[in-house]
C-alpha cells in the first residue's frame, strides 16, 4: 500500500503492498512494474464490475481498462473474481518477510503490531472509498465472499509459520503461533473495515494500535474493575478466583454447573432406556 495506490486495501481487508517494513532498500524494477500492472488490473476490475455488475464484465474488458493484453492478465489473476477479491502473493511474501526482520528479542504480538501499523500507516485517504467499493462487491456475491475467505488461509498461514519461526514452535503442532495470528486478523481485520466504512478523526494505526493495547493486557476490560483498576487484576479484587469459580463459571467463562447437570442427565435418561429395551425395571 502506498499513497499512490488506488487499489491496495489496507492490512485488515487485504494485505496490500505497504513498501518495505524492516528492509533497507525497496523492490527492483522489473518487481515495481508488475505491481503497477497488478494495481492498474484491479483498479480496473472493481471499477468495471461497480459500474456495470459482475456479471457484464468480462476479463478482455479488464485487460483493456488497465491497457494490457488479455495474455497479460491471466499473467496475475486466474480469473475475474481473483482480481476482485483475491490476496496478492508478494503481499503475502512482504508481510511475512518484515515479521521474521523484526527484532529477534521482540515479543510476537508486539512484532505483528509493528509490523501492522507500518503497513496502516502507509493508507492514503483517497484509497478508501475504492476499498469500500471492492468490499460492496464482496459481500454481494456469495462465492466472492468465499473466495476472499479462503485467500486469507494462506496469508494466515504464512504468517502462523514466521510466528513459530521466532519462538520455535511448529504451528502443525503447538496452538500458540496460529491462535496469536488468527486474534490479531480479526481484530485488525474487524477495525479496519469499521474504519473505513465510517471513518473518524482518529487514524488507521491510532484505531489498530487501541486494539493492539487491549491484546497486549489480555482482552481484560478497561475502567475501574480493569488492569487500571486499584488492584491491577481482572475484577478489581485481587483475590485468585475459587476452584471452578464462585459464580459458576469455569476459567473460558462457560456455565460449568449446568452443563455437569445436563451430562449428568442424559446419561441417566440413556441408562433408563437401555434398562426398559432389556425388560428391566428401572430402579
Amino acid at each position: 500500500m502506498t499513497g499512490k495506490d488506488p487499489t491496495a486495501a489496507p492490512a485488515a481487508t487485504v494485505p496490500g503492498r505497504a513498501g518495505e517494513p524492516g528492509r533497507s532498500s525497496g523492490p527492483g524494477l522489473r518487481e515495481r512494474k508488475k505491481r503497477q500492472t497488478r494495481r492498474a488490473l484491479r483498479a480496473a476490475a472493481i471499477r468495471l464490475v461497480a459500474e456495470r455488475g459482475l456479471e457484464n464484465v468480462s476479463v478482455d474488458e479488464i485487460a483493456a481498462a488497465a491497457e494490457v493484453s488479455t495474455r497479460t492478465f491471466f499473467n496475475y489473476f486466474p480469473t475475474k473474481d481473483d482480481a476482485i477479491a483475491g490476496i496478492d502473493p508478494e503481499d503475502i511474501t512482504e508481510i511475512s518477510t518484515a515479521l521474521a526482520e523484526r527484532p529477534p528479542e521482540e515479543e510476537p504480538l508486539a512484532a505483528l503490531r509493528a509490523v501492522m501499523l507500518d503497513r496502516a500507516a502507509l493508507v492514503a485517504p483517497d484509497q478508501v472509498e475504492l476499498w469500500r467499493v471492492r468490499l460492496a462487491i464482496i459481500r454481494a456475491h456469495p462465492h466472492l465472499t468465499m473466495a476472499y475467505a479462503a485467500s486469507w488461509s494462506s496469508y494466515e498461514r504464512a504468517l502462523a509459520e514466521a510466528i513459530g519461526r521466532r519462538c520455535g514452535l511448529d504451528p502443525d503442532r503447538d496452538p500458540y503461533p496460529v491462535v496469536l495470528v488468527a486474534t490479531t486478523l480479526a481484530v485488525v481485520r474487524t477495525l479496519t473495515v469499521r474504519w473505513q466504512e465510517s471513518p473518524d478523526d482518529a487514524s488507521l494505526p491510532d484505531t489498530l494500535g487501541r486494539a493492539f493495547d487491549i491484546l497486549a493486557r489480555g482482552l481484560a476490560p478497561p475502567g475501574p474493575s480493569g488492569p487500571s483498576g486499584p488492584s491491577g487484576t481482572l475484577g478489581g479484587s485481587g483475590a485468585p478466583p475459587e476452584s471452578g469459580g464462585s459464580d459458576g463459571f469455569d476459567v473460558v467463562g462457560t456455565p460449568n454447573a449446568p452443563i455437569m447437570s445436563s451430562h449428568r442427565e442424559h446419561r441417566e435418561h440413556r441408562e433408563h432406556r437401555e434398562r426398559e429395551q432389556r425388560g428391566q425395571r428401572p430402579e
